[in-house]
């Protein structure tokens, strides 16, 4: 009988796009971190950390005008909260210690072969050599993962209320955990928070 592990993650978009979300479900980005997928911020039991980088990264998005296309106040703030079902045996745990070895000591050989392309930017030189790392892993153990757990190291706290996440990952000396959903069909529930002006600014 086959194993499931419940995963809980927001993620921080506008009021139009997770309008559209709640209607059609979610879609895989092209790139990121850690290859194409859609992106949450991951916690176990307290979501105010995950809530708080899920506005940031809203607040991000607008600056940078992807939000252009939706007025207020569809252009304002939402945040949704998501639980995911997933089989374990298509569950890549990248925070396990070995496997982040694995992944560490690969994707060093990969970039010796692979260099950075003339046109291409690092964040999606970062995306192709994790893609090319989930599917060599894939090839190997004759698997289709359908979500991984990860980390990021340089959280985007630039637009937070009181920059403090910045420092506390300098205490912590870790990243914080992502959830990258491969599948969105292990997406089982989705809630929306339009969060209120004053707690974006």
């Amino acid at each position: 009988m086959s194993e499931f592990v419940s995963e809980r993650g927001m993620h921080g978009t506008c009021i139009g796009v997770a309008r559209r979300i709640s209607k059609n479900g979610f879609e895989i980005s092209d790139t990121g971190r850690k290859g194409p997928g859609a992106y949450f911020w991951s916690y176990e039991s307290d979501a105010k950390v995950a809530r708080d980088l899920s506005i940031d990264w809203w607040n991000k998005k607008k600056n940078e005008g992807c939000f252009k296309h939706y007025s207020n106040p569809l252009n304002g703030c939402a945040v949704l909260n998501c639980e995911s079902y997933i089989e374990e045996r298509v569950f890549l745990d990248l925070l396990d210690p070995d496997m982040k070895e694995v992944m560490q000591s690969t994707i060093l050989r990969l970039m010796d072969k692979n260099s950075q392309g003339g046109e291409e930017n690092i964040e999606s030189y970062l995306s192709r050599m994790a893609s090319l790392f989930i599917s060599s892993l894939e090839f190997d153990l004759n698997v289709r993962f359908k979500a991984l757990k990860s980390s990021v190291d340089n959280v985007i706290s630039l637009n937070s209320k009181k920059n403090i996440y910045h420092k506390l990952q300098m205490m912590n000396g870790r990243g914080y955990p992502i959830l990258v959903v491969k599948d969105v069909s292990v997406i089982r529930e989705i809630h929306i928070e339009e969060v209120p002006k004053d707690e974006c600014a």
